[in-house]
């Protein structure tokens, strides 16, 4: 019997566990701050937000430079 999606993609962390994570998926950051997938990636590709990034993937986001890129989005 095939395993529903929703147990196959249940959430690890709880989300106090994740506002509190050093390091984010572009997945997590979506999640928590609301933001369109597409806008975090196009960001980190670009440039704009840094991110680590590997053989084409984007392996995480460290907070501290989440929350520098959000206050320059914001004129902060």
């Amino acid at each position: 019997m095939p395993v529903p999606f929703e147990v196959q993609h249940a959430r690890e962390e709880t989300m106090d566990e994740l506002m509190h994570k050093h390091t984010l998926t572009v997945e997590e950051v979506c999640e928590i701050y609301g933001f369109p997938s597409q806008i975090i990636t196009h960001a980190a590709w670009s440039g704009e937000l840094k991110a680590t990034i590997m053989n084409h993937y984007i392996y995480g986001i460290r907070r501290d430079d989440l929350i520098h890129w959000l206050k320059e989005r914001a004129g902060i």
